[in-house]
C-alpha cells in the first residue's frame, strides 16, 4: 500500500475521532444560547460603579484589581461590547462560549506539540471537557476572563517551549503570560511554573548520554535574560496580597458574613475597622482544610460533581506518577516533557491558590462549577504524560488510556444534565423581573437572585448608560410611575 494512501486512511480516522467532540461542542453551545439572559449577574455589575463603564476607558478601572484579579482585558472586551451592543450579557455569554472554543482549538495545538503523531488523544479525552458540570463558567459572561487568561497561559508556554531556538519566542512567550496575568490570577501560577521548568531543564536538569541535550524544546537564553524574566514573574505574583487587600464589595459581604457566623440573610455590618480581610481570606496549607480542598479540587478535575479526597488522592497518583518517573530517569529533558511538566506545575499551582483562598467559603464555595475549569484539564494532562511515558510500550499505552478514560467516564457520569442552563434562564428572569419593578416602582433595588447587595445607584447608572437590557424594557418603564 503506498504511504500516501496510508496517511489519508490516517486522516480520516482522525477526522471522524474529532466529530464526536466537534458536534458536542455546537450541543453545549446551543444549551448555553437558550440559558442566556441579557442582565448582569453578581461580580458583573461592578461594571456599573461610579469609576467602571460610567467613567468612560479609564486607566484606573482597567487596572483596578477585582479581589486576587486583575482584568485588564476582559474589561477591555466589555468596554467594546458596550461600544458594539451596548453591552448585551447574552452577547457577553455567546463571546465566553467562543472563547471557551478557542482553549479548546489551542488545547488540541498543545496536544500534538507534546504527542506529536499520537495527537489523536486529545479527541478521546477532549469531550469530558465539555460536561455541563461548568455550566458557571459558561453561564456567566465575566468568565472571559478565565478563558482568556487560559488562551494567554497556553499562548505563553507553547512559545516557551518551543521547537525553534529563539529569543523572540521567549519574549513573545514572557509577554503573553504578563497578558495572562493581566486577565485573571491563574496567570501568575502559569506563568511561574513556566518560568520554573524552564530554569530547571535549562540550568539544572541533569544531562544524559542517551538524551538529546537541551534544546529541542528550550530557547536559548543568557544568565540575564533568564534572571530578568524570573523576577518580572515573581514581582507579579507578590502582588496578590495587595490584590486581596480590596475586595469587591460582594466578597467584602461574604467575608463579613462568614467571620460573623452570620446568615447570608443578615444586614451588612456597618463599617469594617477592625477587620481583617486577608485573616479571613487564607487557609495555610498548614491547615487541615486546605489539603481537603486541594484534594476536592483535583477529583473535580476527573469529572466528579462531588468532591472526593480519596478520588482526589487517586487522581494525584495518577498525574503524577509519569512525570515523577520521566524525572528520575531523563530529567525531564525528552522532548514534550518540558511543556507538559509546566502546564501540570501552572494546574496545580491555581489548584493550590484556590484552596488558599476559597476554602473560607466552604462547601459553597468550592464547589462553584468555574472552579472546575482549570481542574479539568487534568485528564487531558493525564492522558498526555502517561502516552509519552510509554511511548515505547504500544500494548501498555493503549491499557493505560484504555483504563483513564474508563476512570474519567465513570466520575463524570453524572455531570450530563445540560437542563441547569434552563434552570440558570429561570433564577436570572426572575432578578429580570425584580429589575423591572424597580424601574416601575423604584425602591432600593434588592434583587438576590442577581445580587445579595441593593442594586439602586447601579441600576440609575445603567439607566444612564442605555445599557441593552435597560432599553429592552424602556417603554414599559416611560409608561410606570418612575420617570
Amino acid at each position: 500500500m503506498k504511504k500516501s494512501s496510508v496517511l489519508k486512511r490516517i486522516d480520516r480516522w482522525k477526522i471522524l475521532l474529532a466529530l464526536p467532540t466537534i458536534g458536542l461542542y455546537f450541543y453545549h453551545g446551543i444549551a448555553v444560547l437558550r440559558g442566556a439572559v441579557d442582565v448582569p449577574l453578581m461580580d458583573e455589575w461592578e461594571y456599573l460603579d461610579p469609576w467602571a463603564l460610567p467613567a468612560g476607558l479609564t486607566l484606573r478601572w482597567l487596572i483596578m484589581p477585582l479581589a486576587e484579579h486583575l482584568n485588564v482585558f476582559p474589561r477591555l472586551l466589555v468596554w467594546l461590547l458596550y461600544r458594539t451592543c451596548a453591552l448585551d450579557f447574552a452577547v457577553q455569554q455567546a463571546l465566553n462560549f467562543l472563547l471557551f472554543g478557542a482553549v479548546l482549538a489551542l488545547g488540541a495545538v498543545w496536544t500534538r506539540r507534546i504527542l506529536g503523531a499520537r495527537s489523536w488523544v486529545f479527541w478521546l479525552f477532549a469531550p469530558f471537557l465539555l460536561s455541563p458540570a461548568l455550566e458557571g463558567g459558561h453561564s456567566h459572561g465575566l468568565h472571559a476572563s478565565i478563558h482568556l487568561a487560559m488562551l494567554f497561559s497556553l499562548t505563553s508556554l507553547l512559545l516557551i517551549f518551543s521547537p525553534s531556538e529563539s529569543r523572540g519566542r521567549l519574549f513573545a512567550g514572557a509577554a503573553a503570560g504578563l497578558c495572562a496575568t493581566a486577565s485573571f490570577a491563574s496567570g501568575h501560577f502559569f506563568s511561574l511554573a513556566g518560568a520554573a521548568v524552564f530554569s530547571y531543564v535549562r540550568l539544572l536538569a541533569p544531562r544524559k548520554n542517551d538524551i538529546r541535550p537541551a534544546i529541542a524544546d528550550i530557547a536559548v537564553v543568557t544568565l540575564p535574560e533568564l534572571g530578568g524574566l524570573l523576577v518580572a514573574v515573581v514581582a507579579a505574583l507578590l502582588l496578590l496580597p495587595i490584590y486581596a487587600r480590596h475586595p469587591p464589595p460582594m466578597m467584602e459581604w461574604a467575608m463579613r458574613h462568614v467571620a460573623a457566623g452570620r446568615a447570608a440573610s443578615a444586614e451588612l455590618p456597618p463599617g469594617a475597622s477592625g477587620f481583617d480581610f486577608l485573616a479571613a481570606i487564607w487557609t495555610p496549607p498548614t491547615d487541615r482544610a486546605f489539603w481537603t480542598s486541594f484534594l476536592g479540587l483535583v477529583s473535580r478535575g476527573f469529572g466528579l460533581r462531588e468532591p472526593s479526597i480519596w478520588i482526589g488522592l487517586l487522581g494525584l497518583t495518577i498525574v503524577l506518577a509519569p512525570l515523577l518517573w520521566e524525572l528520575r530517569v531523563c530529567g525531564l529533558r525528552a522532548s514534550g516533557y518540558p511543556l507538559l511538566a509546566a502546564t501540570t506545575l501552572g494546574i496545580f499551582g491555581t489548584i493550590a491558590a484556590i484552596s488558599l483562598a476559597r476554602t473560607w467559603m466552604g462547601d459553597w464555595g468550592l464547589n462553584q462549577s468555574r472552579y472546575a475549569e482549570f481542574c479539568l484539564l487534568l485528564g487531558l494532562v493525564s492522558a498526555a504524560a502517561w502516552t509519552l511515558r510509554l511511548r515505547e510500550d504500544p500494548r501498555a499505552r493503549a491499557g493505560a488510556l484504555s483504563a483513564l478514560w474508563l476512570f474519567c467516564a465513570l466520575c463524570s457520569a453524572r455531570s450530563w444534565d445540560f437542563s441547569v442552563y434552563g434552570r440558570n434562564r429561570e433564577v436570572r428572569e426572575a432578578g429580570l423581573a425584580c429589575v423591572r419593578e424597580y424601574y416601575r416602582a423604584g425602591g432600593r433595588g434588592e434583587c438576590p437572585q442577581l445580587h445579595p447587595l441593593p442594586l439602586a445607584e447601579r441600576l440609575d447608572r445603567a439607566r444612564v448608560l442605555r445599557l441593552s437590557f435597560y432599553r429592552r424594557m424602556e417603554n414599559e418603564v416611560s409608561a410606570g410611575k418612575r420617570p
